[in-house]
């Protein structure tokens, strides 16, 4: 059975900033909401909260693979991901990878040439169905080290967020093999000369195989998370567009990237609060620290609350 109430998904409290006007009037207006039950912290988390999977892990790379070519079942995958390192003295720092690498296909297919034979001799099928998210196709029973997402190694020193361990000396191994390779590469002389990031290493991470089941109460999805579409896919959500003047019920609408308290007051708030007067049960404010909260139409007269606490300070310049 579909849930009634649309649901927003935020994020940490902790991350929004904003002028002080805008952090008054959100945290004025959350603190007329009633609460629900906190759940855990951290966005796989709320994608959690969406979706029920099982087994209860979620492996980014079977994920996204199934997303972006639809061949994950019966093979396990790993992420391979082109990035961009730069020395800072006796570290190494993850600077891009990605979109921001603005990576071509017919680069991606070059770089990836030499590196086929490397990974191949452990085991690494490499493939790339988009420029700059390339995959590894591995044996089931393979093991691989956990290593970070790259988005939480950004503009860190790599080392903390390198394997460890017995298991992870050969990855190691072929990690620095991958670099000499790469370094030596042409297609990164150009890309130097045209002041790009240069592919200077490989970021594995992600291994798994699809869950064995993934649904959801829900009923439409809107986001642009790589995970949360691959997840709306396997659940058969539909895509919400957007620009839909009523939420159909049982709505995901996922605001993650919106971290300005102004952005939230100008549009979200409106929103919620029009939409509220569609949907008798709600909506449901779900942020990414693990605070969950329901606003309804008939709470906007609950003025003597007291604002909620927890942002961070105003960020005000005047």
């Amino acid at each position: 059975m579909a849930v009634e109430a649309p649901w927003l998904l935020l994020p940490a409290w902790s991350e929004i900033r904003g002028p002080a006007a805008a952090r008054k009037a959100l945290t004025h207006w959350l603190g007329q909401c009633d609460r629900l039950e906190s759940g855990k912290v951290g966005r796989q988390e709320q994608w959690l909260r969406v979706f029920d999977v099982l087994p209860r892990r979620l492996a980014m790379a079977p994920l996204t693979r199934h997303l972006d070519a639809d061949d994950a079942a019966h093979r396990a995958w790993l992420r391979c991901d082109p990035v961009h390192l730069r020395a800072d003295g006796p570290q190494a720092r993850l600077l891009a990878f990605g979109e921001s690498l603005r990576l071509s296909e017919p680069e991606a297919e070059a770089l990836m040439a030499p590196l086929r034979p490397i990974l191949g001799d452990h085991g690494v099928l490499l493939s790339a169905p988009k420029p700059d998210r390339w995959y590894g196709s591995i044996a089931v029973e393979a093991v691989v080290p956990l290593m970070s997402s790259p988005d939480q190694a950004l503009g860190e020193d790599v080392l903390p967020h390198l394997p460890e361990g017995a298991q992870a000396a050969r990855w190691r191994q072929l990690w620095n093999e991958c670099q000499v390779v790469l370094h030596q590469h042409p297609v990164n002389a150009k890309r130097a000369k045209a002041g790009l990031p240069t592919i200077n290493s490989l970021w594995f991470w992600g291994a798994g195989v699809l869950p064995d089941s993934v649904r959801s109460v829900h009923s439409h999805l809107l986001t642009r998370d790589e995970l949360g579409l691959a997840l709306a896919r396997l659940a058969k959500l539909a895509a919400l567009k957007g620009d839909e003047a009523q939420w159909p019920p049982g709505a995901v609408i996922d605001l993650q990237h919106l971290r300005n308290a102004q952005d939230l007051a100008d549009a979200v708030l409106p929103a919620v609060r029009l939409q509220a007067t569609r949907h008798p049960a709600g909506i449901t404010l779900d942020f990414a620290d693990g605070q969950r909260l329901r606003w309804r139409h008939a709470h906007r007269w609950r003025f003597w609350r007291r604002p909620v606490g927890g942002f961070p300070p105003a960020t005000d310049t005047a």
